[in-house]
C-alpha cells in the first residue's frame, strides 16, 4: 500500500497535531483547553519540544491553557492549573518514545514510512462534519486523522449512512445490516461502521458487493464506499477474522481510518470515544440490532446529540438482542425503520461519487516545513500569571467584535468555535469575572454522584473504567430520575479531571487525593 497520489507527506501543521495526539494517546480535555487557547497547533507542539529540550516555554503554554480555559467559559482555579501541570508531565514523557522532533523525519515517522496517511482540518479531504464535536460536545473532534486506502473515501458522499449494532447479531440483523449497507452504496452513499464483527461486518460486506456488482470502470465510481473507523492505531486494526474484509474494503476504494497514532492500543474506553466520530462522520444513523447494553446504542445517543437522524430496527420482543432498538423506538430517541428496500426515504437523493480534486492537483506539503524544535515564537503578556482568572482584552469590547461567542453558562453551548483552528487565529475573549458561577453538571451527575460511583467501585485503589462507573451511577440514582448516559458521564468526567478531581491513568479513573 502506498500514499494517495495527490495528499503528498503531510505538511508541518498535520506532523504537529499528529505529535500532539502522540502525547495525549487519547482524547484530552487538558490538551483541548490548550489548543483552544492558542488557535495554532504548531505553536503548541513547538512550546512542548523546547520545554521537552529544558528551554523556556513553559509559562507560556500554562498562559495557552489559561485562555483555553476562559474561551471554554470555564474559570482558571488552582486545581485546573495543578492538573494541567500533572498533564504536562504526562505529554512530556510521551515526548520520550519519539525517534526525533523533526518535521520531516516525523512525518515518515507518523505515516509508516509512506504507507499510511494523515489529514488534518486544512485538507481539503478533512470531512468538515466532524467539527460539530467541538460544538455540541465536551470532547474536541480529532486533531487529525490517519488511514489507510483511498483519502477521496471521506469526502466522497455529503451526507454519509452509519450503520452500527451488535457484535452478536443474528441472521436476522446480520442480514439487515448487509442489505441496507448495499442499498446504500448502490445509491452512492458512503457507508461507515466500525469493522467489528456482526453488524459492522455486514454492512461493509453489502457496500463491497454493490461495487462488486458494476463491471464497467464508469459505473464503479458512481457506486458509493465504505469506510471503517477504528478504536486503536491502525498497527492494530482487528478483529483478525476480519483481515480479508479490511483488504476487501481497500480493494474497493474505501478506506480504513483511525484517530489515534498507528501504535495505540484498542483499550475499551476507546471504544466508547470512537463511537463520536463515527455520529459525526454520518447524517443518518441506523441501529440495526442491539442489546439494552450494546455499544451501538452509544453511537445512537452521540447521534442524537449532534442532532443527526437516528433509525432504529424493530426485532422480536422476546429476543434480548433486540432489546436495545425496541426500546430507542419505544422511547422515541429513534425512527422505526420498517423496510431495507427504501433506501432514499431516510438518506438524500441518489449521487456519484465526489472528489475534491483532480489528478493534477498539486502535493499539500510545504517546500521547506520547519522544525518543530525550532525556538518557539514569544507571546503576548495580555494575560497575567496563572492562579487568577485573565482580565478581559482591551482590544475587544465585546465578544463579537473579537471573533469569539461569549463563554457560554450551560453544559450544551459550550464550543462555539472549533480547537486549534490553523485556518484563523482567533482574538482573545472577553473574560468571566472571578465571580462567575461554576460550571452546572447535567443532572442527576454531579461531580458528588461520580465520586461516590468510584468509591463503590473500589477506583481509590485499582481505578474504573468509564462504563464500571456508568454501572454504578445508574443503580445509585432512584427510579423517577432520568437515566444517565455515557454521554452525560463523559462531559463530567472532563469536567472533573480539568478541576483536577480525578485523573485517567491507561484507561482506568482514579480519584486524586
Amino acid at each position: 500500500m502506498t500514499r494517495h497520489p495527490t495528499t503528498g507527506p503531510p505538511d508541518h501543521r498535520t506532523v504537529s497535531r499528529a505529535l500532539l495526539t502522540h502525547c495525549i494517546d487519547s482524547a484530552d480535555a487538558l490538551m483541548f483547553a490548550t489548543m483552544k487557547g492558542s488557535g495554532d497547533a504548531t505553536e503548541v507542539a513547538r512550546l512542548l519540544c523546547a520545554i521537552h529540550a529544558g528551554e523556556t516555554g513553559r509559562d507560556d503554554l500554562e498562559r495557552l491553557f489559561a485562555r483555553g480555559l476562559v474561551r471554554w467559559g470555564r474559570r482558571v482555579t488552582p486545581s485546573a492549573i495543578q492538573a494541567f501541570r500533572k498533564a504536562l508531565v504526562r505529554w512530556l514523557t510521551r515526548l520520550d518514545t519519539l525517534p526525533c522532533l523533526d518535521t520531516e523525519p516525523l512525518g515518515d515517522h507518523f505515516t509508516d514510512h509512506g504507507t499510511l496517511w494523515i489529514i488534518a482540518p486544512h485538507s481539503p479531504w478533512w470531512p468538515t462534519q466532524l467539527d460539530d464535536l467541538s460544538i455540541r460536545k465536551d470532547w474536541a473532534p480529532p486533531l487529525c486523522l490517519w488511514g489507510r486506502g483511498d483519502v477521496d473515501a471521506l469526502v466522497s458522499c455529503p451526507h454519509p449512512v452509519a450503520i452500527v449494532g451488535s457484535r452478536g447479531c443474528d441472521d436476522y440483523g446480520r442480514e439487515v445490516a448487509r442489505e441496507l449497507g448495499r442499498s446504500a452504496a448502490d445509491a452512492g452513499h458512503l457507508v461507515v461502521s466500525g469493522g467489528a464483527m456482526g453488524t459492522d461486518a455486514a454492512a461493509h460486506w453489502g457496500a463491497i458487493e454493490a461495487m462488486g456488482q458494476r463491471f464497467d470502470v464508469a459505473s464503479r465510481r458512481r457506486c458509493g464506499r465504505t469506510i471503517a473507523v477504528f478504536a486503536g492505531g491502525l498497527d492494530h486494526i482487528g478483529p483478525r477474522v476480519n483481515d480479508r474484509l479490511f483488504d476487501r474494503i481497500l480493494e474497493h476504494g474505501g478506506a480504513l481510518v483511525s484517530e489515534l497514532c498507528p501504535d495505540a492500543i484498542p483499550e475499551p474506553r476507546r471504544f466508547l470515544l470512537r463511537n463520536r466520530i463515527i455520529a459525526a462522520l454520518a447524517t443518518t444513523i441506523v441501529v440495526t440490532q442491539a442489546r439494552r447494553r450494546s455499544g451501538a446504542l452509544n453511537t445512537a445517543n452521540w447521534a442524537a446529540d449532534l442532532g443527526r437522524d437516528v433509525h432504529a430496527v424493530p426485532g422480536d420482543i422476546t429476543a434480548p438482542r433486540n432489546a436495545g432498538c425496541n426500546r430507542l423506538i419505544h422511547e422515541s430517541k429513534a425512527t422505526i425503520l420498517c423496510t431495507t428496500e427504501a433506501i432514499d426515504d431516510i438518506c438524500h437523493a441518489p449521487h456519484d461519487a465526489l472528489t475534491p480534486l483532480d489528478d493534477t492537483a498539486p502535493p499539500l506539503h510545504d517546500a521547506e516545513p520547519p522544525s518543530l524544535d525550532a525556538e518557539p515564537p514569544s507571546l503576548d503578556t495580555t494575560f497575567p500569571l496563572l492562579g487568577t482568572v485573565p482580565q478581559a482584552h482591551e482590544a475587544a469590547s465585546t465578544p463579537h467584535e473579537a471573533g469569539i461567542p461569549p463563554p457560554p453558562t450551560d453544559m450544551t453551548s459550550r464550543h462555539r468555535d472549533a480547537p486549534g483552528d490553523d485556518r484563523a487565529r482567533a482574538a482573545p475573549a472577553t473574560v468571566a469575572p472571578a465571580t462567575s458561577p461554576a460550571p452546572v453538571f447535567p443532572e442527576p451527575v454531579s461531580a458528588a454522584a461520580v465520586l461516590d460511583a468510584l468509591r463503590r467501585c473500589g477506583a481509590r485503589s485499582r481505578g474504573a473504567g468509564a462504563d464500571e462507573v456508568l454501572a454504578a451511577l445508574q443503580e445509585g440514582i432512584g427510579h423517577d430520575t432520568p437515566r444517565v448516559t455515557i454521554r452525560d458521564l463523559m462531559g463530567v468526567l472532563g469536567l472533573m479531571e480539568l478541576d483536577g478531581t480525578i485523573r485517567f491513568e491507561r484507561g482506568r479513573i482514579t480519584p486524586c487525593p
